[in-house]
């Protein structure tokens, strides 16, 4: 069943570097970084707000002439000062 491939490594993957994930339809999503992820950098690495654009279907390189761009906008939940807080731990 192709639906299913990957998913075994992405749910662990997932849970290991968030706490929660909130999605707003297919248009943002909202993360909040897990204390792992933040010990392991990410936090300072991943920006406050990330648009990306996408046409919605892997197996064409570019939209069809019917079917428009989306932008999808990922959000940066996790406080600032944690950010900070562990870069002055580990320095």
């Amino acid at each position: 069943m192709a639906e299913g491939r990957g998913r075994e490594g992405r749910q662990p993957l997932a849970s290991t570097l968030f706490d929660r994930i909130d999605v707003l339809g297919i248009q943002e999503a909202t993360v909040h970084l897990s204390a792992h992820a933040v010990r392991h950098g990410l936090a300072a690495a991943l920006p406050a707000e990330m648009g990306i654009l996408g046409n919605g279907r892997g197996e064409r390189a570019g939209p069809s002439k019917t079917q428009r761009s989306l932008r999808f906008l990922m959000i940066n939940a996790t406080p600032r000062e944690s950010v900070a807080a562990d870069a002055a731990r580990s320095a």
